[in-house]
């Protein structure tokens, strides 16, 4: 049978896409293009086939089609009679890849449409994360699904009902963070930041790796402690970790600091930064299976990112 899961999951992840879409308005500053996940056409997926599910009564898996190769944002189309009055969301077939553990960080490949037409409203091409914790996506979030899964979700939408569909492309154990380093340690990068100034980091020789994301705060702040599903202000540089050749920055963009939301980005940002006070100037050295390591063709899938962020303030709590 189709496995059902909690609301809060549909409106979550329906949420997430029409997000994306409206950030393309010229008139709001965009999220930051180095942490968030980036365009693509495909990604690494351990998945080789999603079984569809045949014996479900749910109205919003006949009124849907679904297409695509694994590994790519699936394709969508929805009849436009489909009525939908509160937010579901249903599997609609099932991957032959690994099973995803409680606690596991889930990337996953995306495409929202209109019911009225089935216009494409918001697209995920390559990879973004969520946490399958249980309790905070769905009782027992995404832990037993299996990657190459595909769900369906749908939500009113304020009037303008709109279907999603997710394909989950793979999972990791949850991101650890590394915490008891300090400046000026063994094997890591150092960093300039002066206040209100863009920062300079300069790369030992050699290059820097690590297992986990390291942090290391260079200045602590003083404001509200940040939560995964906050969105913040904040200024940063990135560069490689191999190098120290300059992959992004904020700063070369303007003065005003960029807004993202901490549960739209790459988990080596949303681990990292979650738990600092706003003020906070910190480190993170973020190896690729925290980055971008899942994201077939990027620039950066192998590369350990090396960034200085500091969080100007909390724009919304999560």
């Amino acid at each position: 049978m189709s496995r059902t899961l909690q609301r809060r999951t549909a409106i979550l992840a329906v949420a997430s896409l029409l997000v994306l879409a409206g950030c393309s308005d010229d008139s709001e500053p965009s999220a930051p293009t180095t942490p968030a996940p980036t365009s693509g056409s495909s990604v690494t997926t351990a998945a080789t086939a999603c079984t569809p599910v045949t014996d479900s009564s749910s109205k919003l898996i006949a009124a849907t089609t679904i297409g695509g190769e694994l590994g790519t944002a699936p394709t969508l189309k929805v009849d436009p009679k489909l009525e939908v009055t509160a937010e579901e969301i249903v599997v609609a077939c099932n991957g032959d890849g690994p099973a995803i553990a409680e606690g596991d960080i889930v990337s996953y490949l995306g495409r929202a449409v209109s019911v009225a037409d089935s216009t494409e409203l918001g697209v995920t091409e390559n990879v973004a994360m969520m946490q399958a914790l249980k309790g905070e996506l769905a009782e027992g979030g995404l832990a037993g699904l299996n990657v190459g899964t595909r769900l369906v979700l749908a939500t009113p939408n304020d009037g303008a009902p709109a279907v999603q569909v997710l394909e989950l492309v793979a999972s990791v154990p949850g991101v650890p963070v590394v915490t008891d380093k300090k400046v000026g340690d063994e094997g890591l990068p150092t960093a300039d930041a002066p206040a209100g100034k863009k920062p300079t980091i300069t790369i030992p020789e050699g290059g820097v790796t690590s297992e986990g994301v390291t942090r290391v705060v260079l200045t602590e702040g003083d404001g509200e402690v940040l939560k995964t599903t906050d969105k913040i202000a904040a200024h940063y540089v990135g560069v490689k970790g191999s190098d120290g050749e300059q992959f992004d920055a904020s700063w070369d963009r303007g003065a005003e600091p960029l807004e993202f939301g901490l549960d739209g980005v790459v988990a080596g940002w949303t681990h990292g930064l979650a738990g600092l006070k706003v003020g906070t100037t910190v480190l993170l050295v973020i190896p690729p299976a925290y980055g971008y390591g899942l994201s077939a063709g990027n620039a950066l899938q192998a590369d350990t990112l090396v960034f200085v962020v500091t969080i100007e303030k909390l724009v919304t709590e999560g």
